[in-house]
């Protein structure tokens, strides 16, 4: 049974201690700042003792958040995608660094090292000199739940002690596409550009969806010219995903067959044959040749997704084109389908009722 007591901590504020005794189990204590986070500790930790997942408790106060890493490190990161696997290990990289001396013992029973730490990420400098934005914030949160997550399975760890720290608020997804004004604009500067590849680059991404790095890795395995299909297979959930190729990137992507380079299979590769070529110079100046602001090539994505909206692509569609696992994810297109379904509906009644006039 649980018993929750309030009590003046170090520095003269409240706080509020758990004791959960129960026969045959040792004594569980854990310290909160706040009353809710205390009771939701009491429950998650009875739970655990009663499912018989407390028996865990030696080997956490065994082992360290620094051990555990290295165990994930070791066993979990192969079956990551090769970005990920860099993500996962800076994340985890950070977390060794100003917890890994702590057992996941301790971290299980007190979750406020880790808020704390939270607090300490976003309020920190990034290489570039901004502070680090809560969705970045969250990756990092993401990444330490998944290793509790793992140290649960491998018995060293009685609960996840992240489902006792909140997520920071994120912004709306961005949702930036380019006008038909901006699109003939842009299609002209790269045209025009003075690398050989940008022009067919963004022609694939506002045609297929696809994002920088799924395009940029492509081979000429992953192109059917029979079929007219692209096969993106480094993708960011790694599900393979076959989307139609069609013009203008057809013929752009057949003539750039036909002087393909023999020593390399890469679509886009650079001076050296097993590198895919980096496009961003050429990219920012397009942008400004075409009078283009507040643009990044990610946007081709969200451009290409609200052409098939308005297009009258089903939001099932759109997820298939662009290999979301979840609907909500297309929902942000909504809206410019709904617009659009409005002006064609508006369009019709003008001409066949002289809009709605009586």
């Amino acid at each position: 049974m649980a018993t929750i007591t309030e009590r003046a901590g170090v520095s003269g504020a409240k706080v509020w201690r758990v004791r959960i005794r129960r026969s045959g189990y040792p004594d569980q204590t854990a310290t909160f700042k706040s009353k809710s986070d205390a009771k939701r500790w009491a429950t998650t930790t009875e739970a655990a003792i009663l499912e018989g997942r407390h028996f865990v408790s030696q080997k956490s106060k065994k082992h360290s958040l620094a051990d555990a890493i290295d165990r994930y490190l070791d066993d979990q990161l192969l079956a990551l995608s090769e970005s990920e696997q860099r993500n996962r290990k800076r994340h985890l990289e950070f977390w060794r660094k100003h917890l890994g001396k702590m057992t996941l013992a301790q971290l299980c029973n007190d979750a406020e090292p880790i808020r704390e730490t939270m607090a300490l990420l976003r309020r920190s400098k990034t290489k570039r000199g901004g502070l680090r934005s809560a969705g970045t914030t969250n990756r990092y949160f993401a990444s330490l739940s998944k290793l509790f997550t793992s140290a649960m399975r491998w018995g060293w760890a009685s609960s996840n002690p992240m489902r006792l720290v909140d997520k920071l608020p994120e912004p709306a997804g961005r949702d930036r596409f380019l006008s038909d004004d901006e699109l003939h604009r842009l299609l002209e500067a790269t045209a025009a550009s003075t690398d050989p590849y940008l022009d067919i680059v963004v022609k694939l991404a506002l045609t297929t969806g696809g994002r920088y790095a799924e395009i940029m890795g492509l081979t000429w395995s992953d192109v059917s010219l029979d079929r007219q299909t692209v096969t993106f297979r480094k993708t960011k959930n790694r599900d393979v995903r076959t989307v139609p190729l069609v013009e203008p990137a057809l013929g752009a992507v057949t003539a750039l067959s036909e002087r393909k380079r023999a020593d390399t299979d890469l679509l886009f590769a650079w001076s050296r044959p097993d590198l895919p070529k980096n496009i961003q110079a050429g990219w920012k100046r397009a942008l400004k040749e075409a009078g283009i602001t507040d643009f990044r090539f990610h946007d081709l994505r969200h451009s290409c997704a609200s052409f098939l909206a308005m297009n009258g692509a089903r939001p099932s569609e759109l997820a298939a084109v662009l290999g979301h696992k979840t609907l909500s994810m297309v929902k942000r297109y909504s809206h410019v389908s709904e617009a659009h379904t409005a002006d064609l509906v508006r369009s019709m009644a003008e001409r066949r009722f002289g809009g709605g006039k009586s």
